[in-house]
């Protein structure tokens, strides 16, 4: 009675007090503010009741249906960040991941193109770009660092005469233009050493992020007979790793770069999402790109 007295009490959920606590999970996309925020104590715990409640016999109804209110807004990864970390401190979000999952997987809008699971807006696949994000901060830094540390030197070497740097993963701006032979050949070398050092440490992927992957191996192979390692390799590529490499506050050691080195970038992470699709350019939209097929 003591406790439901204190109408307005300052609440403020601590994103990164216990590092342990959260196996290694990084929430500082998630905090958006330092400020403390006062609420209602009693909406405060009814809140945190009725999401509990979710998860123990909703199968997390009215929490995707918060979720899918943001899968197109600029807050979707401060509010699906948020989500996870209150599920984690839970013990509860081994069972959102699965029922997102399922959802995914089982979607009728899928059955006949498997390849677009976890592509589009939907919850699922926001919930798990985020929390992979969450997750292998840390993996992504020790990764990208030197691919772009690697870029800003190779850059260098480049002759003047090479074409304007364009700051864009439009295909179009690209399209028509002839890259210059040096800069082919750099690309060719910092896109091989990168993606010999993620082959080389595998090891080095969150064990989180695993577990995520084969969670989604496991339902894919269940509802699709298509290979369920080509859709998690892509998956892994395209919600994790090339974003990481072409935001720059994804890496926070490199969130300064020039367009020289963005646009050079662009072209790596084109690259390594063809290798991981397992297709190659066909020359209908970046032309400029076919050089690289033999990679």
């Amino acid at each position: 009675q003591k406790q439901q007295e204190k109408t307005h009490t300052n609440f403020s959920f601590d994103a990164g007090s216990d590092d342990s606590e959260f196996d290694g999970a990084d929430y500082s996309l998630i905090k958006s503010s330092n400020k403390t925020t006062t609420v209602d104590s009693r909406l405060y715990n009814g809140f945190v009741e009725l999401l509990l409640e979710d998860a123990n016999t909703s199968n997390f109804e009215f929490t995707k249906a918060i979720l899918g209110n943001y899968t197109l807004s600029s807050s979707a990864e401060l509010v699906f960040g948020a989500v996870i970390q209150f599920y984690h401190k839970y013990d509860r979000i081994d069972q959102l991941l699965t029922s997102c999952v399922q959802d995914e997987v089982s979607n009728p809008k899928f059955k006949n193109d498997p390849h677009s699971v976890f592509r589009s807006h939907t919850v699922p696949a926001t919930l798990t770009g985020v929390y992979m994000k969450v997750f292998g901060r840390q993996y992504l830094t020790s990764m990208g660092n030197p691919l772009i540390e690697d870029v800003k030197v190779k850059i260098r070497s480049l002759p003047k005469s090479s074409p304007p740097a364009t700051v864009t993963a439009n295909s179009s701006s690209f399209r028509s233009k002839h890259l210059p032979p040096e800069e082919i050949s750099l690309v060719k070398k910092c896109t091989t050493r990168f993606v010999s050092s993620l082959i080389q440490n595998t090891d080095s992927v969150p064990m989180p992020i695993r577990r995520l992957l084969l969670l989604i191996a496991k339902h894919t192979t269940q509802n699709f007979s298509s290979n369920h390692e080509a859709l998690v390799t892509s998956l892994f590529f395209l919600k994790f790793i090339c974003p990481a490499i072409l935001i720059p506050t994804d890496i926070s050691q490199n969130a300064n770069r020039t367009s020289e080195v963005q646009r050079f970038l662009i072209k790596v992470t084109k690259i390594v999402q063809n290798w991981a699709n397992g297709i190659e350019f066909d020359g209908t939209k970046e032309e400029h790109m076919t050089v690289f097929n033999d990679f």
